[in-house]
Order: structure tokens, then sequence, then C-alpha cells
């Protein structure tokens, strides 16, 4: 069951990719290339990474033990953060040139991320939460 939940999220995750890759080569063409910056496939790439690495933990605390599943994930939700600010000010101290354009990438990457991981736990909490009640009917 956790297999097929976590493939599931991969194949809706890479969707969601290739979405945000359209519309920022759409938004970059539109607007002027200056404020495109040259590591952005590598920021998807990395927050695509992040994302799987980090629900893929999520699935795991929720399939084993249940009552834990705040707590893993407020430990991988932090866990997360540390590591995003530590991308994000490294690669700002190293190339101040594109540090602007970088840092605005970063956060918006960051927001539709995380919008798009909220929601797929939020469904994936009710998902589970309705497997309980359904489990409970039939005893």
């Amino acid at each position: 069951m956790m297999r097929s939940e976590f493939l599931s999220y991969v194949k809706q995750s890479l969707i969601f990719t290739v979405f945000v890759v359209l519309l920022a080569l759409g938004i970059f063409a539109l607007i002027h290339a200056e404020y495109y910056t040259p590591v952005f496939p590598f920021m998807v790439l990395f927050f695509l990474s992040v994302s799987l690495t980090g629900h893929y933990f999520l699935f795991k605390a929720l399939h084993k033990r249940p009552a834990k599943f705040v707590h893993r994930f407020m430990l991988i939700t932090t866990g997360k953060l540390f590591i995003f600010l530590l991308v994000m000010v490294s690669y700002a101290l190293v190339f101040r040139q594109d540090a602007a354009r970088f840092i605005i990438t970063f956060f918006i990457l960051y927001v539709l991320y995380t919008t798009f991981e909220i929601f797929s736990i939020l469904r994936l909490s009710r998902k589970t939460e309705r497997e309980k009640q359904r489990k409970r009917s039939v005893k």
C-alpha cells in the first residue's frame, strides 16, 4: 500500500515539476532573460529531490507509527528549512552577482513546492483517516 501511494506521489511530483518548468520558461521568455538564473534547472531538481525524500520518510512514519507522524513531520520540515537556508546563503555568498535572482527564484520555488506538499499531505491524511474509520466500522 505504501509503495503504491509513494509511487503515485512521485508521479504527481514529476507532473507538477514539468508544469513549474514550463511556467517558468514561459515567464522567462515573456520578461527579460536578465531575471533568469543559470542554476534554475538544478534548483528545480534540488526541490524535487528534497520533496521526494521528505515525503518518503513521511509515508514511512504514517504507515509504521501513525502516532509519531506529527513529530516526524515537524522534524522533517525543520530539517528541510535548515537545508534550504544553508543552500541559499552558501550560494549567495559564493556567487554574489547572481544572489538576488537566485534568492527570488529559490523563494518562489519554495512557495510552490511547499504548497504542493501541504496539499499532498492533507490528501494523504484524509485518505488514511477514511481507511481507519472504514476498518472501525467493519469490526
